[in-house]
């Protein structure tokens, strides 16, 4: 295939694509990556102070939310492209499967310590 018929080709697919899921999902790259770098630098120069420690929180949580949110317009991409994942889906699996998991631990802790309330609560001692 020429380098002529090639480019044909990618601008034929991208043209199939649905141009604002894309641009979502692009926003949201575009996002994750400026905060990663900004905790990066927070991480290397700043930790020390409490306000930058908490902006380094606030970051982490926010890039945990970016990602849930690129999950949801992967699988909106993937059902429009009838099957056909993003590009970036592939390169976002580990982090969002790490998001998950962090959630469900969180979820999970969450109920534990409501069981544990309820039991003390109740005057039931195990």
């Amino acid at each position: 295939m020429s380098t002529n018929e090639s480019e044909f080709k990618k601008n034929e697919d991208s043209s199939k694509q649905p141009k604002e899921i894309v641009e979502e999902i692009e926003t949201y790259h575009k996002r994750i990556v400026k905060l990663r770098e900004t905790n990066a630098t927070i991480e290397k120069e700043y930790l020390e102070d409490k306000e930058c420690k908490e902006a380094f929180d606030e970051n982490a949580i926010t890039i945990d939310n970016f990602i849930l949110e690129m999950k949801y317009w992967f699988g909106i991409y993937k059902r429009v492209c009838n099957g056909v994942a993003h590009p970036l889906e592939e390169s976002y699996a580990v982090d969002i499967n790490h998001v998950l998991k962090k959630r469900l631990n969180k979820d999970s802790n969450i109920q534990t310590q409501q069981i544990d309330t309820i039991v003390v609560d109740e005057g039931v001692f195990l």
